[in-house]
């Protein structure tokens, strides 16, 4: 499948374009509710030629409605978190992604996909980077180079924007300390890993990418498991303490998702579940 974009800038809908009521007053529609958006999106992706700008007018002619995605809103106390909600037939994944006051995401690339972002709820801040200049076969003196910021913009409710690897890389936070917030997130085509960077020095660092939920349904156990076998793991509980403890400075070395991880698969190992989690 190729798509072809237009814009190669960041893509923020005009306001004259957003819904605003019941009714689009530029085409003279009516929103979309979720399930035809999803049947829309299917139909677009039909071909092996998709155009990403009509995906964002898709994405953009849904209009927030926390009845129909409130199942999907799976929250962690601890870190954002990802959830499926549709496979596209594996040529794109669509999820919603909720952000605890304050969460954030590491800076990222998009592992060569294109990525569409809308606003469900509360509001999202978007930073964007320039890629790291130094090649990493190339470049023997090992110094770090910060990455450069290019730009920063905050999403409101039912904004959306557009982002591909050939825009820079970027971090997506909550800036509020108070409110939590939800978005809605198409990735074509779907990836399983991308590669996260480091500010300072602009080290690149392979991350594997999982869903918290599937269709509603939370999965962090059967995820916690998962990575109990890769480990090598018999099983849920161990006859003997596993590994050993981290003092403080070690642990502050540790990316969100690592944290993240570790957590999880305590919980597996030790047979203890989350109840402080919330879904919303």
């Amino acid at each position: 499948m190729q798509a072809y974009p237009e814009d190669h800038g960041l893509h923020r809908v005009p306001d004259d374009k957003l819904y605003n009521g019941t009714n689009n007053t530029s085409e003279g529609k009516k929103p979309l509710t979720l399930r035809e958006l999803i049947d829309a999106l299917h139909k677009a992706f039909e071909t092996d030629h998709v155009s990403i700008d009509h995906v964002q007018e898709l994405m953009v002619s849904y209009r927030s409605n926390p009845s129909e995605w409130k199942k999907y809103a799976k929250f962690d106390r601890y870190r954002y978190t990802r959830n499926l909600v549709d496979e596209g037939n594996r040529r794109f994944n669509l999820m919603v992604l909720c952000w605890g006051e304050g969460h954030g995401s590491a800076i990222h690339d998009h592992a060569n996909a294109h990525c569409v972002m809308k606003i469900l709820q509360g509001e999202l801040c978007e930073t964007r980077y320039a890629w790291p200049t130094k090649s990493e076969t190339n470049d023997r003196t090992n110094e770090p180079e910060e990455l450069k910021e290019l730009e920063k913009n905050t999403l409101e409710l039912n904004e959306i924007c557009y982002i591909n690897d050939s825009m820079g890389l970027h971090r997506v936070e909550n800036p509020s300390t108070v409110n939590p917030a939800v978005s809605l997130h198409l990735y074509s085509p779907p990836f399983s890993s991308c590669s996260v960077f480091n500010k300072q020095t602009g080290q690149r660092t392979a991350c594997n990418v999982t869903f918290w939920s599937k269709y509603g349904e939370k999965r962090n156990r059967d995820y916690a498991l998962m990575l109990g076998k890769q480990l090598g793991l018999k099983g849920p509980r161990t006859a003997k303490p596993l590994g050993q403890n981290l003092n403080e400075e070690d642990f502050e070395k540790f990316r969100d998702e690592q944290v993240y991880q570790l957590y999880e698969l305590m919980n597996a190992a030790t047979g203890k579940t989350d109840t402080n989690s919330k879904d919303e």
